[in-house]
């Protein structure tokens, strides 16, 4: 063993039991691995006098894969709530771990309107104190008829300033993939903060360590005066959370933020850093307009803290919270649409309107049944695409690679 009463000089790193690098600090890079492989490394450490340390346990690590999926065929009628199987390769592996509200035959839009939005797993506000209950509506939707509406009506004869539901997935978050289409819809002459979404460790809307969350301030014109992504591994000490520590990286363009009025897709993918105080956890956001291609907000793979040391609190909830208040903000509507929350990898199937999958300015997701290597079956949601639409189905893999779009006309 390295002596105890002599400073550590040196590290010795092991793949697969095999000695492949040492190293003055704490850190050493691996370049001669193979795309799609699993590989063990442990770490020693050792003394001036030459003397070793048993190896660490070992962690499991897997390489990315070089190509990206392709879709070779196709069977099945292309028709809203019809299965379609793909059939192809680069595919990967999907446990189908998710919560689809989207579809003819979703949560969403088999709700009774004017009903409290109701599903196993999920928590909504309760028509109590500052707080109203999200309700199934028809006033908006981004598909179908319906959409859960968050009304907020803070003047002083009602008080209500929030208006949230969220999911509990009952268990740590390591991994998630969050994609829906949100209506925003402040009354008019009125400005203020709205608080969209958290990824948070507990039941609350408490600011806290170890949540991540998007704020967003609208002048009294509806043009957006602030937009933010705070990523709290420690909430008084957040600058740590981002890459390079550089807390500024929160502020996003304003003219990125979503639009009043207009439905807008939102999409994340976030992994938790492997143990409190490391940065590698990953945040990738997008936003969808329509009216101009899909566009990357934020893209940090393996470059966020999730947790700063102390924090041991995981993820859990995954929060719709529609805040409405500050400024002269009193009333406002927000409708929800299509939500689609998946565990465990970003994989995923999607329908666009461009063969090129970064050229697409409209995508829609599409929920999985079935899921292998090389072949899958989806039940196609037509989203708000419209019968005779041509549109191109991709396979998007683990590490965010798109296949080419093929082409399909709804049926």
């Amino acid at each position: 063993d390295a002596s105890a009463d002599t400073s550590v000089v040196g590290y010795n790193v092991y793949r697969d039991s095999v000695l492949i690098a040492t190293s003055s600090s704490t850190s050493a890079s691996d370049s001669s691995l193979v795309p799609s492989t699993t590989y063990l490394y442990a770490v020693s450490a050792y003394d001036s006098h030459g003397h070793e340390s048993e190896p660490s346990a070992s962690i499991q690590v897997t390489t990315k894969s070089t190509s990206a999926p392709v879709i070779s065929s196709i069977s099945g009628t292309p028709s809203d709530g019809q299965t379609i199987t793909l059939r192809g390769a680069g595919f990967g592996i999907h446990d189908l771990d998710l919560e689809w509200l989207g579809g003819a035959e979703g949560a969403i839009e088999q709700g009774n309107l004017g009903d409290v939005f109701s599903k196993e797993g999920w928590l909504v506000d309760p028509d109590s104190g500052g707080f109203s209950s999200s309700r199934y509506d028809d006033g908006q939707a981004h598909s179908g008829s319906e959409a859960i509406r968050s009304n907020i009506d803070s003047t002083p004869e009602q008080g209500k300033w929030g208006a949230g539901f969220k999911y509990d997935r009952g268990a740590p978050i390591s991994s998630i993939y969050a994609t829906w289409w949100v209506y925003t819809d402040p009354a008019e002459g009125e400005g203020g903060q709205w608080k969209m979404w958290r990824l948070q460790p507990y039941n609350n809307y408490v600011d806290c360590d170890g949540e991540i969350k998007s704020f967003h301030w609208y002048e009294e014109n509806h043009d957006h005066s602030m937009f933010y992504v705070m990523i709290t591994s420690d909430k008084d000490d957040y600058a740590q959370s981002y890459p390079n520590g550089n807390a500024d990286l929160r502020w996003l363009d304003n003219d990125d933020g979503p639009n009043t009025k207009q439905w807008t897709r939102i999409e994340l993918y976030a992994v938790e850093s492997s143990s409190p105080g490391v940065r590698d956890g990953t945040f990738v956001y997008n936003i969808h307009k329509q009216t101009e291609p899909v566009k990357n907000l934020m893209n940090w793979e393996d470059d966020i803290m999730s947790r700063a040391l102390g924090v041991e609190d995981r993820w859990q909830y995954f929060t719709f919270q529609n805040y409405w208040g500050n400024g002269n903000a009193d009333n406002a509507d927000f409708w929800i649409d299509d939500i689609y929350l998946q565990f465990g990898t970003r994989a995923r199937v999607e329908i666009g309107d461009n063969p090129v999958w970064a050229e697409c300015t409209h995508r829609e997701v599409q929920n999985p049944t079935a899921w292998s290597e090389g072949s899958i079956d989806i039940t196609l949601n037509q989203g708000s695409f419209e019968a005779g639409d041509e549109v191109y189905l991709f396979v998007i893999d683990e590490e965010g690679q798109a296949s080419a779009g093929y082409p399909i006309v709804i049926a």
